[in-house]
């Protein structure tokens, strides 16, 4: 039904691959240091879960997905097996999690859904990669917000910059 409108299939393409851009906004507007390190810290822990489970979505394991014989592939294309979790799903939850103002958090929970309905429409994603992402996004989030003052970035003072010429 979605392949038949290819308007739909642009959006979602689209959709699913600007997930840099709403992680990107959420931070030009609003400069929280925590978004900045749980976008940061969930790849690291999510590459954990690419390793025990090295897997791809059902467009890359199945020939004629959607619509064909749900045959197996008997050698995948060449793609990352990194289905689990999903990241994709991840960073539009954390961005979600984290944004303040309330303009932002309505079109970061619209991503959200979004998100989460194009990973497994366009076939990127099985169901339980975005299950699986979401205790892993509380996970960084607790572990972020508990380490935060343990967490932080060696800067120089502004003073030490003017004095060294910068």
């Amino acid at each position: 039904m979605v392949n038949q409108h290819q308007w739909f299939v642009d959006f979602l393409v689209n959709c699913y691959n600007a997930i840099a851009l709403p992680v990107t906004i959420a931070y030009a507007f609003e400069r929280s240091p925590v978004l900045l390190r749980v976008c940061v810290v969930a790849p690291i822990l999510a590459f954990v879960g690419f390793c025990f489970v090295p897997a791809v979505g059902p467009a890359h394991a199945f020939s004629g997905f959607p619509w064909g014989t749900p045959a197996l592939l008997s050698a995948p294309e060449p793609t990352p097996r990194n289905c689990f979790p999903s990241m994709h799903l991840g960073w539009a939850l954390l961005v979600a999690l984290n944004v303040r103002a309330t303009w932002l958090r309505v079109a970061a929970w619209i991503f959200v859904g979004i998100t989460a309905i194009v990973t497994v429409g366009m076939g990127e994603h099985y169901y339980v990669d975005l299950i699986a992402s979401v205790p892993l996004c509380f996970a960084v989030q607790w572990l972020v917000e508990a380490h935060r003052g343990k967490l932080r970035v060696a800067t120089a003072p502004p003073d030490a910059c003017v004095q060294d010429g910068i």
